[in-house]
């Protein structure tokens, strides 16, 4: 894979998504689907892609804390405000280094 070393594409090969998919942006629903699938590190994985604590605060607060949300207005930040990084691979490599659990996740990019 062209542009993916290393770790990366042992990572990228075990998921084994198409890497036209990987250096897209995640569409709307895509980032639905992701929220739905993070758990509790959610904050420190907004704060690895770049959102900021402060906005993440903000948007907990706005959202009454109901987490599903929560989730999905931080990683649409995420998309708004780094639109250059604001790819797939980039997001799964978060949520990798994060903890988060990716059972499921190639299906989400696969099936939109």
């Amino acid at each position: 894979m062209a542009g993916i070393a290393g770790k990366d594409e042992l990572f990228i090969k075990e998921l084994q998504i198409n890497e036209a998919i990987l250096n897209r942006s995640p569409s709307e629903k895509e980032l639905s689907r992701i929220a739905r699938k993070v758990g509790k590190e959610y904050p420190l994985l907004g704060i690895d892609l770049g959102v900021p604590k402060a906005k993440i605060d903000q948007i907990e607060m706005e959202n009454n804390f109901s987490t599903s949300n929560v989730i999905f207005q931080i990683l649409l930040e995420w998309k708004r405000s780094h639109y250059k990084e604001a790819t797939v691979l980039n997001l799964l490599k978060a949520m990798r280094e994060n903890g988060c659990d990716l059972e499921g996740i190639p299906d989400i990019f696969t099936s939109v």
